[in-house]
């Protein structure tokens, strides 16, 4: 009997990365079977609506369980966030904050030697290879 393979109808729907990045480590210093990647090269998805009512909750925020929950939803190449090395830790925070918002971050920054503060201030996120659907 000949096999037909019938698509998802759903897969339209499933999400899509946004961008990859290139970690800072390369992919070097992970222990063995905790990153799915041979070029230190990952997708980036950008966060559900669980992932975000995760860190409105105080209750959460108060271990670093919810952060590993976060890199593994929004980063699933990263199989054990709590041993990634720390240098790539904010690459892939930021990297999941601009796929879920913006390329910018705005944020109020004191002005020094002043009581003065400079409201708000942005930034540029660096951009990465992007997908042809991003």
């Amino acid at each position: 009997f000949p096999v037909t393979i019938i698509p998802n109808p759903l897969q339209t729907f499933f999400r899509k990365p946004k961008f990859s990045i290139l970690l800072p480590s390369r992919g070097r210093w992970y222990p063995a079977n905790s990153l799915k990647s041979t070029d230190g090269r990952i997708e980036i998805y950008s966060m559900t609506a669980a992932d975000e009512t995760k860190f409105k909750t105080n209750e959460v925020l108060m271990s670093a369980q919810a952060t590993y929950e976060l890199i593994q939803s929004c980063a699933p190449a990263i199989q054990d966030p709590e041993n990634m090395p720390i240098v790539d830790l904010d690459a892939v925070l930021l990297s999941i904050r601009r796929a879920s918002y913006s390329d910018t971050l705005s944020f109020t920054a004191p002005v020094p030697g002043t009581s003065l503060t400079r409201s708000p201030a942005t930034a540029a996120l660096l951009k990465s290879t992007a997908f042809p659907w991003s």
